[in-house]
């Protein structure tokens, strides 16, 4: 099994593309629990305190540093509608 490390301070993600979703994020899992953050095209650079539960509502539970198993760009979607992307991680680095 990989070791699991925390999140102590900064993730740099870089996103470029012709369709950059609006509902793009950042998810970090930890066990049953994920953290997210929203993505936009360019550099984004996300503080560990930026990490939230359910980060598409208002206020949420802020990634209290607990070892991470998974950092993942997640493309959010709906049943209804289809969400078209085109897009490329240009850079990602964890500090």
């Amino acid at each position: 099994m990989p070791a699991k490390a925390a999140v102590a301070g900064i993730i740099t993600v870089g996103i470029a593309g012709t369709t950059v979703p609006a509902g793009l994020r950042i998810k970090v899992a930890i066990g049953a629990d994920d953290y997210c953050a929203p993505l936009t095209p360019g550099t984004n650079t996300i503080k560990a305190s930026d990490l939230k539960k359910s980060c598409w509502l208002t206020g949420g539970i802020a990634y209290a540093g607990e070892p991470v198993e998974a950092i993942v760009i997640q493309v959010t979607t709906n049943t209804t509608l289809t969400t078209p992307f085109d897009f490329c991680v240009t850079e990602m680095s964890v500090k």
